[in-house]
């Protein structure tokens, strides 16, 4: 089969480069580290340099994740994704379970993710989830700019609960925005028929303006 070929082979390659990358890495010789060779000389963008030697760094350390990959049996998604698990728990909890690695072996890497999550809520204990909170507060981050198309842009980076408490806020105002249109538009126009009512995301825009006291009056715009 020639796609199961190419799976293999592209795992070859995958591990290959972890192992260079490691290397590269081991040297601590003041020189260019694997992140900064995959920029340079593989030409890849920043997000995906460190998220190559992200990989490298964790399968340096998980041998039968590592044999895996270069087996062909799990792709470079699968391992990036134990990765994060190994992240999460221990290098050596993740690459010693069996069932865990052939999990992932059947399964296409966005069913496996899923899986994997699963595996990381039951093996980590309150301490660790305490501990990973807190970190993930440590990255949290607001940066707004000015977009290419004269529209300003806003990326809001949050911490999983205090983002689900902002999204909740957010969305339910929206679902109360969303019923003020259907209302006038029906009154205005009889219902049924389309046009002047907001899309989801212009009613989750116009809720967060409500919401940070910018625009009270959010709640009359078309």
């Amino acid at each position: 089969d020639v796609t199961a070929g190419i799976s293999r082979v592209r795992g070859a390659l995958d591990a290959l480069e972890v192992r260079v990358t490691a290397v590269v890495d081991d040297l601590d010789d003041d020189g260019a580290d694997g992140e900064s060779m995959m920029r340079t000389q593989g030409r890849v963008s920043k997000r995906e340099a460190a998220r190559r030697a992200r990989r490298a760094r964790k399968l340096k350390n998980m041998p039968n994740t590592a044999e895996q990959l270069a087996n062909g049996n799990i792709s470079a998604e699968h391992a990036d994704e134990l990765a994060k698990a190994a992240e999460a728990t221990s290098e050596t909890e993740v690459d010693s379970d069996a069932d865990l690695l052939s999990d992932a072996k059947a399964r296409p890497a966005d069913m496996a993710s899923r899986d994997i999550r699963a595996w990381i809520r039951r093996h980590q204990s309150a301490a660790d989830l305490a501990d990973q909170h807190r970190a993930r507060r440590g990255r949290r981050s607001l940066v707004i700019f000015d977009g290419d198309d004269d529209m300003t842009v806003t990326h809001c980076r949050s911490d999983k609960i205090t983002g689900e408490q902002l999204r909740a806020r957010i969305d339910a105002l929206a679902q109360q925005l969303h019923r003020q249109d259907t209302k006038r538009h029906d009154n205005t126009t009889g219902a049924g028929e389309t046009g002047g009512v907001r899309t989801w995301d212009q009613l989750r825009h116009d809720a967060l303006m409500i919401l940070t006291g910018v625009d009270t009056t959010a709640n009359s715009y078309n």
